[in-house]
């Protein structure tokens, strides 16, 4: 399985601010949406709460969450660390996994034992830089 690190930065490397992302940008939004598209992707439960009036067109969300929670969502699954999320993820036949974050999302994956362990593991990111 392939995780992928996905994230647009601004040039004072803020990712978001205040729940919401710092710039509004027609064509950011478009070619993010497609890369998700038919993915499973992670992030936190704040990326995903639903007061944030943002949906995600992929496939299968894990929210990484430190509260046992629920959701009506039938394409979102709570999982508690990030153990097992990827083991989750590899239960269900995920070969790229995409890492949406946010920011502490992007940090607790990068010390983890279980992200590191086995060779059918292997970790990228694409990053977009806005101006």
């Amino acid at each position: 399985m392939e995780i992928i690190l996905i994230a647009a930065v601004s040039k004072n490397r803020i990712i978001g601010s205040n729940g919401n992302i710092p710039w509004d940008i027609p064509e950011d939004i478009s070619q993010y949406k497609e890369r998700i598209k038919d993915e499973t992707v992670v992030f936190g439960r704040k990326s995903f709460d639903p007061d944030h009036g943002r949906s995600s067109p992929s496939k299968h969300q894990l929210i990484l969450s430190r509260d046992d929670r629920s959701t009506d969502n039938n394409s979102a699954t709570y999982v508690s660390n990030v153990d097992e999320t990827i083991n989750l993820a590899k239960e269900m036949g995920v070969e790229k996994l995409l890492v949406l974050g946010g920011g502490e999302i992007y940090t607790c994956g990068t010390g983890s034992p279980g992200v590191h362990a086995g060779e059918d593991v292997t970790h990228s990111s694409w990053s977009l830089q806005i101006k």
